[in-house]
């Protein structure tokens, strides 16, 4: 069974470009970005930088249990890659073709059809409060929160030729902030080290993302404000994991 946030990009994808090198059947990360009064998801389908920005406007923003007022979506281009002009009438990607004509925002609005996909995804988002509030408890930081930042900047497969070993980088970024308005910022790390057999792989693969593999981060540094980074102990690495685990849930 599809989640809410693979329904909706299937049903609302309007994007002019397509990744021939993606893996369309399923999301393969998502970043997200807070606002006062809203936020947006940016849901990328597999292997590949493209995706879908989410905007959804509702009273207190992210962690509010009041329901959505208004949602738009449109294309979201990533970082595309080198730019080839074979001639005058042909402009394309590295990776990419022109599909359709350029897309425009489509806004929804309570009673529109399709609304309700987005109540849903709504709910399950503001239901992660307790699981983003217990994490920052394992790091003795009890607060209310207001916002929550995600960025996911994993790289690709490395193969380190004096190891004979592939490092599939992930790292995650996290910006929370409460209500007194005191920021957090947090980097960790979810890489994994395996053999150079698993270089030989058919399948496209997700950037930095071992198929079939959890996020369990094995190192991670945080600061309060302007102040010192700080390494994160072996138990905050542990409750961010599972944090992690249970946002990906949404687009699994």
């Amino acid at each position: 069974m599809s989640s809410i946030v693979k329904e909706i990009y299937d049903r609302f994808d309007r994007h002019p470009l397509t990744d021939t090198a993606a893996d369309y059947s399923h999301i393969g990360y998502m970043d997200i970005r807070s606002a006062r009064n809203g936020y947006r998801l940016i849901p990328h389908v597999g292997n590949s930088v493209l995706g879908m920005n989410i905007d959804i406007a509702v009273p207190n923003g992210i962690f509010s249990t009041a329901a959505p007022t208004k949602v738009e979506t449109s294309p979201n281009f990533g970082g595309l890659g080198k730019i080839e002009v074979k001639d005058s009438s042909q402009v394309g990607t590295t990776t990419g073709v022109i599909g359709s004509a350029p897309a425009v925002e489509g806004l929804l609005l309570p009673g529109d059809q399709g609304f309700d996909l987005f109540t849903d995804l709504h709910k399950q988002v503001s239901a992660l409060k307790p699981i983003v509030a217990g994490a920052m408890k394992s790091l003795c930081y009890d607060i209310e929160l207001q916002s929550f930042d995600l960025e996911e900047t994993s790289g690709k497969r490395l193969y380190h030729r004096s190891t004979g070993e592939t490092e599939w980088e992930r790292n995650i970024y996290y910006q929370i902030a409460s209500t007194d308005h005191v920021t957090f910022g947090l980097r960790l790390d979810g890489s994994v080290i395996t053999s150079s057999s698993d270089m030989h792989v058919d399948a496209p693969i997700p950037d930095g993302i071992k198929p079939g593999s959890q996020p369990v981060f094995r190192a991670g540094e945080y600061s309060r404000g302007a102040g010192a980074r700080s390494t994160m102990p072996m138990e905050s690495l542990v409750a961010f994991s599972g944090m992690q685990h249970a946002i990906e849930q949404l687009y699994a």
